[in-house]
């Protein structure tokens, strides 16, 4: 568990209260011994610990797993508009699936297979549908230095062009980013400009 200066450590003998499906605290058997309970589980000499979190994967995973995911149907301007509608039609079907584990996104595929008018597109498409984005960008900084070549802006600077930085967004990887893009990542009401073309 995380102690008060955000170190971890390990709790012998711990009890972990969960309520509603959320965990309540983490105490002492003496402090708990009295309450009521819909359920005791006796797990000496196992560990308790949070489930890991991985913001980025490239394989399925399905329902029956357990797992909390959000999910999106990568679309590429290449497969025509239909690609597009489908990353939609796919977020809306599973929205909220397995009793709320999972959730969605549209899915842009990156600023080098997707064009600027379908990143508009994605962009109002998360104004009608309140749906967050996930998108590769800036994925190294050969990508980076293509993107300069080829249009003469950064991924990053791409995805504000297009106001895709004005929604709710996850960038996949990102290692291409650069010092000149970082005040653009700031939220809107700070950035250099104020807004999506500022």
């Amino acid at each position: 568990m995380h102690d008060d200066s955000g170190g971890i450590g390990f709790r012998e003998d711990a009890v972990v209260v969960v309520r509603g499906g959320v965990i309540e605290t983490v105490t002492s058997a003496e402090a708990v011994a009295e309450l009521p309970a819909a359920e005791r589980i006796d797990a000496r000499g196992q560990v308790a610990m949070p489930g890991l979190i991985n913001c980025h994967t490239h394989a399925p995973m399905v329902v029956d797993s357990g797992l909390r995911a959000n999910l999106g149907w990568a679309f590429f301007s290449s497969q025509g508009p239909e690609s597009r509608e489908r990353s939609l039609e796919f977020a809306l079907r599973w929205r909220g699936a397995a009793n709320g584990r999972i959730t969605t996104s549209l899915a842009p595929h990156a600023p080098y297979t997707v064009n600027d008018a379908d990143l508009e597109a994605t962009a109002r498409l998360v104004s009608d549908h309140g749906l967050p984005v996930r998108i590769h960008a800036a994925e190294n900084a050969e990508q980076t230095d293509n993107s300069l070549a080829r249009c003469g802006r950064t991924p990053i600077e791409t995805l504000r062009r297009t106001g895709l930085l004005d929604v709710d967004l996850l960038i996949a990887h990102g290692t291409g980013i650069t010092k000149k893009d970082v005040p653009l990542l700031r939220p809107p009401e700070v950035r250099p400009g104020g807004g999506p073309e500022g």
